[in-house]
């Protein structure tokens, strides 16, 4: 099965700022309310993870199920650009590959 690697530049300390304490408190109350009403608030700095357009007010059904996982994956699009993808793309099957060629066993000198 074919793995497309992607990487984004990430806005750690406005992350760090502002969507973490959400974030955390979302997956330690198991509630999601703050973490939706985050989305709603930066529906214009928001892309799907999915289809990598902007999102509208029907964001939500693009959901299996909102949990904080999934609501996660669409928050974090607010701290990077999706279309400036700097991953490796579907190279990451060779490089995959050859890694696992690679001993792993290091010698204390």
């Amino acid at each position: 099965m074919s793995m497309l690697h992607k990487a984004f530049c990430f806005d750690t300390k406005e992350f760090h700022d502002e969507l973490a304490p959400i974030i955390t408190k979302s997956i330690s109350e198991k509630n999601t309310v703050c973490l939706c009403a985050f989305i709603e608030n930066n529906i214009d700095r928001i892309t799907s993870p999915y289809t990598e357009e902007p999102i509208g007010v029907d964001w939500i059904d693009e959901l299996e199920n909102v949990e904080p996982q999934a609501l996660s994956d669409f928050a974090l699009t607010c701290y990077y650009i999706i279309s400036e993808d700097i991953g490796l793309g579907y190279a990451w099957d060779a490089l995959s590959e050859y890694l696992a060629l690679l001993s792993l066993k290091h010698e204390v000198k």
